[in-house]
């Protein structure tokens, strides 16, 4: 790791624990993403976290939220370290299973 990457995820982190998030919710039940905990990254105004938002409601997941509207380092740093550019971000369980389509994809098909 050089010395950017690892004052960027030092930043990241400074930054995550001054993050409030939207809801604390964390305990899920599902038969693909069982007794997992789920965070999302999301922009307001963003169409997919809004599908993304809805269906973990719909299927009865808890989750939590941080809004990156307000937090433009933070969704810099997880660009570079997701190789994902677009919103929203999906985890499950501190790993990283990528957008609105990953994670439907894993968690909500039959």
């Amino acid at each position: 790791m050089n010395r950017k990457s690892f004052w960027l995820n030092i930043i990241t982190l400074i930054l995550l624990a001054s993050c409030t998030p939207k809801n604390e919710n964390t305990k899920i039940i599902s038969p693909k993403c069982r007794n997992g905990q789920i965070v999302i990254y999301t922009r307001s105004k963003c169409s997919y976290c809004v599908k993304l938002k809805k269906a973990l409601t719909q299927h009865d997941y808890h989750f939590t939220e941080y809004d990156l509207t307000t937090n433009p380092q933070i969704h810099e740093s997880l660009k570079t370290t997701t190789n994902q550019v677009t919103v929203p971000y999906v985890f499950l369980n501190e790993n990283f299973i990528g957008g609105y389509m990953n994670f439907k994809e894993k968690c909500l098909s039959e």
